[in-house]
């Protein structure tokens, strides 16, 4: 009698071709959620920021931002005349914050980030913008005052976070106050 003790070579061949294609199907589904859940928790972490922002513009403009950096974000130097969180005068330094600009005299208000290496392949590079619309009766005709409304330049819909829109070139404010 010849007691068989182990595996074949084809039963195993089997198993690795079964492990193969499920590999094959997982791993693509698994980078299409880990994208969708860095733009979702990039645009929590951002709106945290616009409470900053509305008492900004609620208590007369006087602005202490401690807005902390995130693993997501690029380190880009900021433009001239926005905020980068961490005190009123602007900082010039990279870091990997989002930028807030403000224009006090319409309160209109931009919060940016642009996702850096840190990111999902598909993401870096994008942009995802908060956008508080002006209290201006103009404003008034076409927009909610003092509503923010989210904009991104993710072109993939599976990873554009819900309540975001997709636009080419996401709206730009004038530089904020002194």
């Amino acid at each position: 009698m010849n007691n068989q003790k182990g595996f074949t070579l084809i039963e195993l061949m089997i198993v690795v071709a079964i492990i193969g294609v499920l590999a094959a199907i997982a791993i693509p589904q698994y980078q299409n959620y880990i994208g969708k859940a860095q733009a979702t928790r990039l645009v929590g972490e951002m709106a945290s920021v616009k409470t900053q922002v509305e008492m900004c513009l609620l208590d007369g403009y006087e602005c202490g931002f401690n807005v902390a950096e995130t693993t997501l974000l690029g380190a880009v130097a900021p433009a001239a005349g926005t905020y980068t969180g961490n005190g009123i005068a602007v900082q010039a330094a990279a870091n990997h914050k989002p930028t807030v600009t403000i224009t006090p005299t319409t309160g209109a208000a931009v919060i940016t980030g642009t996702f850096g290496t840190g990111a999902a392949a598909a993401l870096t590079g994008k942009v995802i913008q908060w956008h508080r619309n002006t209290t201006s009766v103009a404003a008034a005709v076409t927009n909610i005052p003092g509503s923010w409304a989210c904009e991104t330049t993710i072109l993939e819909p599976r990873f554009i976070p819900v309540g975001c829109v997709y636009l080419a070139a996401p709206t730009a404010i004038a530089a904020l106050h002194p």
